[in-house]
């Protein structure tokens, strides 16, 4: 006894355009899930205990983060502060990010850099930016603690 098995082109269309249409979902969502998310935070009050060379304990500084929340890793070029009322694209350069040089940040990781808060306007300051190598903004707030 045979069975003659039919199948439709009909059904097979549909078959093929469902399983492609989820395929296509999965590596979207792939791709979104695998990218570089960096957190960009800045924090003015901090005082350093025990200060490495070329800090000192008896000032204060505004402290930058830069926080890879992503699965890909990615390599901080500079990072500056933005002036309220200035529409340009610069600002104040943390030397930090120059003196440290590029950091690669990979998936959990961060950097942090240190800005003398003496003569610092924080009224002023209208948010941080962080630049990576492939010209990327990344930018957060300056968060102020009231000092």
């Amino acid at each position: 006894m045979q069975i003659a098995l039919t199948i439709s082109a009909e059904a097979v269309a549909w078959y093929a355009a469902i399983v492609s249409t989820a395929s296509l979902l999965v590596s979207a969502w792939s791709a979104w899930r695998d990218r570089a998310r960096l957190v960009v935070t800045a924090r003015s009050g901090y005082r350093l205990q025990n200060p490495p060379p070329g800090y000192s304990a008896e000032k204060i500084y505004l402290a930058v983060s830069v926080a890879n929340r992503g699965r890909r890793p990615a390599t901080i070029q500079k990072v500056w502060l933005t002036q309220k009322g200035s529409k340009r694209k610069s600002g104040l350069l943390l030397h930090d990010s120059i003196r440290q040089g590029s950091a690669e940040l990979a998936e959990g990781k961060k950097v942090d850099y240190l800005l003398d808060q003496a003569g610092l306007d924080l009224d002023t300051l209208r948010g941080v930016v962080a630049e990576d190598l492939t010209g990327r903004l990344w930018k957060g707030r300056v968060e102020t603690s009231g000092t």
